[in-house]
C-alpha cells in the first residue's frame, strides 16, 4: 500500500462525518509530504474529504475549506479524474446558497433556509460531466465514480428544488437519483432521506415518517451516523407536525 492509499484510508475513516477535526488535524500533520508527491487520485479524494470536514466540525471553516477543495481540484485535474473535479466544483452550488442565506444567520432548517436559482444554474451545469465518457478512476465505492457523480447532482439538485418550493421537479430529480444509487448502500438511504422530506412538504406525513424511520432503521445497520443523527431529529419533528426539518445535505 502506498503512503497516499494508507493516507487516504484513514482519512476516510474519519472525514468527512465521524471525526472531522481529527480528520484536518491528521491531514496537516500529513501535508508536507501530500504536497511533494506527484498528483494521484488517492491525494485528490483525501482533500476533497477534508474540504467537506472543514465545513462539518461544530464551527465550520470555510477558508480551510476552500484551501483543500483548490488542493483536491488541482489533483483532480491533473490526474484526468474529472468526475472529482464536478464533485469539487458542485461545492461552488452551496457557496451561493449560503450567500442567498447570509452564511444561515437564521439557522440551517427548511423553514429558514431560502431556496437559491442561481445555485440551481450552477449544479445544472455540471450536468455537461455525465456526457463525457467516464474516466475509470476510483478509489472506493465513496470517491466520485459516474455512478456516485450522478447521483450526486440528481440529489442535490432534488434538494436545492425543495428549497425553492418546487416539489413536484425536487420529487422526480430524487426519482432518477434513487435510479443511479442502486447498488450504494449510504446512496440509497441518503436518497430515500431527501424524498421524504419531499413528500412531507407536499403533504404527505404519514407517508414521509414511515420512510423516514425506515431509512433511519436502514441507516443504523450500516453505522451511517451522519444520516442516524438527521433522520432521528426529522422523525421527532415530523411526529409533532412541526417544520424546522433538517436537510442531509452539508450546508
Amino acid at each position: 500500500m502506498s503512503e497516499a492509499e494508507d493516507l487516504y484510508r484513514q482519512i476516510a475513516d474519519l472525514a468527512p462525518s465521524a471525526d472531522p477535526a481529527g480528520a484536518l488535524s491528521l491531514g496537516n500533520a500529513h501535508w508536507t509530504e501530500l504536497a511533494a508527491r506527484d498528483p494521484n487520485p488517492h491525494d485528490a479524494e483525501t482533500c476533497r474529504l477534508l474540504s467537506l470536514a472543514a465545513i462539518e466540525q461544530d464551527s465550520p471553516d470555510f477558508v480551510t475549506a476552500e484551501v483543500w477543495r483548490t488542493r483536491a481540484l488541482a489533483r483532480f485535474t491533473l490526474t484526468g479524474w474529472h468526475e472529482g473535479v464536478a464533485a469539487v466544483v458542485m461545492g461552488r452550488a452551496f457557496t451561493a446558497l449560503s450567500l442567498a442565506n447570509d452564511a444561515y444567520v437564521q439557522g440551517k432548517s427548511l423553514d429558514v433556509v431560502r431556496g437559491s436559482q442561481a445555485a440551481l444554474d450552477l449544479l445544472d451545469e455540471l450536468g455537461l460531466f455525465l456526457r463525457a465518457a467516464p474516466s475509470g478512476i476510483s478509489v472506493g465505492p465513496r470517491s466520485p465514480s459516474r455512478s456516485v457523480l450522478a447521483r450526486f447532482l440528481h440529489e442535490k439538485r432534488g434538494f436545492l428544488l425543495l428549497a425553492l418550493g418546487r416539489l413536484d421537479e425536487a420529487r422526480e430529480s430524487y426519482e432518477k437519483a434513487a435510479v443511479v444509487a442502486e447498488g450504494n448502500p449510504r446512496g440509497t438511504v441518503k436518497v430515500r432521506l431527501g424524498r421524504a422530506l419531499v413528500d412531507y412538504l407536499a403533504g404527505g406525513r404519514s407517508t414521509a415518517l414511515a420512510e423516514t424511520t425506515a431509512a433511519v432503521e436502514k441507516a443504523v445497520s450500516l453505522r451511517e451516523e451522519d444520516l442516524i443523527e438527521i433522520g432521528e431529529h426529522n422523525i421527532v419533528v415530523m411526529k409533532r407536525g412541526g417544520s424546522d426539518l433538517h436537510p442531509y445535505e452539508i450546508l
